[in-house]
């Protein structure tokens, strides 16, 4: 026998053995999970008198979705056996699970927060399909977060959008809403500064252009831009809420379009819509853009990164935070949130527990929350898009194409 052969039987002998365990974690998961979903049926059915004596020590809970069906296999290992159909049926019958426990140490406050991530189950797209269904379901996961004992409960990717930006759970839940809308906003903000200093640029000579301008996030991120950069360029489908914002912000350098390729002689491009899905693609941007995706669902193409190294696609609405512990994979790094999160966790720590960021974004909502996330140790986490981590090959890159 040659060594090729005795190699390639010894890989097969080890396939043997490894395969079996992965077979047998996956149906352990899948039976301990479907036992936390009956853990979650009695605490949704039972008194909450009794579950908040129980959970005393959580005190906040951030409520999202699964982007996907892929997500959900992600999440019950089993699923990925199952039909689409059923999928759907039983997402829009499922009650709010328990996904994980988030932990987090303030920097300057005392003990350890304790919360809770809770998924409300309907995938984006079955949201947008049933606006009217997803809203009860984001009613019943926030009532939920009540009896786990949260008081400041999160609303995260479109769980804000179905419920107008949490106005609609006004005066059915107790505990206070955040959207995250205005640590969303901030950190947008702050990654195209930062971006534009790497390279060598100044915000106040570039044009910027907002995609989805009329919701929440991108009209807080016009506000914030309107007067303090060379021309303000505003995209979104919906020109009515468009034309309103045009006015209110009285500007000549603010201009207002629902045509999407108007985007492209921005030097920046932020990108926060309500869209599942990419609907800004490499042709779209001029050489050496940078593009902010703020979406979740993300909303510039995955491809970007590949197809235009000279632009720089930053995922936005990521933040550090030194202590901070999560028992789900939420596809960012440890010690990380995601933006929407990190206000729950950041109103959380400074004992805020009314309404916060819901309805119309103002500039003193990013102010308070900046200056509340800055006590507690939060910070901009590293730039990264589709493909890891954005080099500083790709920065000096775009730097030299600007420079020509």
């Amino acid at each position: 026998m040659d060594r090729g052969e005795g190699r390639r039987r010894n890989d097969d002998r080890r396939a043997r053995v490894v395969r079996p365990p992965k077979l047998q974690n996956s149906w352990l998961r899948s039976a301990l999970k479907i036992l936390g979903c009956i853990r979650d049926l009695i605490i949704f059915l039972a008194p909450a008198s009794i579950t908040r004596k129980i959970y005393k020590e959580y005190t906040f809970a951030f409520v999202t979705h699964p982007r996907d069906f892929d997500d959900i296999a992600r999440h019950f290992p089993f699923a990925k056996f199952l039909p689409i159909w059923f999928l759907d049926f039983w997402l829009k019958h499922q009650w709010p699970v328990i996904g994980a426990r988030i932990t987090n140490l303030p920097l300057r406050g005392k003990g350890v927060q304790k919360g809770w991530l809770i998924f409300c189950p309907l995938t984006a797209r079955q949201m947008i399909r049933n606006r009217a269904l997803a809203s009860r379901k984001v009613a019943k996961a926030v009532r939920f977060a009540e009896k786990l004992n949260a008081r400041i409960v999160g609303l995260g990717a479109f769980t804000s959008i179905v419920t107008r930006d949490g106005l609609d759970l006004v005066g059915k839940v107790k505990t206070g809403i955040t959207t995250g809308n205005a640590l969303s906003a901030a950190t947008a903000i702050q990654n195209a500064v930062k971006a534009t200093q790497l390279t060598g640029r100044q915000l106040s000579e570039l044009e910027i252009a907002i995609v989805g301008a009329a919701g929440n996030v991108g009209s807080g991120c016009a506000r914030i831009m309107n007067g303090n950069v060379r021309k303000l360029t505003l995209i979104d489908i919906n020109k009515k809420a468009l034309d309103r914002l045009q006015s209110e912000l009285a500007n000549e350098r603010v201009v207002a379009s629902t045509d999407i390729t108007n985007i492209s002689d921005a030097d920046i491009v932020i990108v926060v819509t309500n869209t599942p899905g990419a609907i800004v693609r490499g042709h779209h941007l001029k050489r050496g853009a940078i593009a902010i995706d703020c979406a979740q669902p993300k909303n510039v193409s995955e491809q970007v990164p590949a197809e235009r190294p000279d632009v720089i696609v930053i995922e936005s609405a990521v933040l550090r935070l030194p202590y901070l512990r999560c028992d789900f994979d939420l596809g960012i790094g440890a010690r990380e949130a995601l933006g929407c999160m990190a206000e729950t966790i950041v109103l959380d720590a400074v004992h805020w527990h009314r309404n916060f960021s819901i309805g119309s974004l103002t500039n003193s909502h990013v102010r308070q929350i900046l200056a509340a996330a800055r006590l507690i140790g939060a910070d901009l986490s590293y730039f990264r898009h589709s493909k890891g981590l954005v080099s500083e090959g790709s920065l000096n890159l775009a730097k030299n194409v600007l420079n020509g």
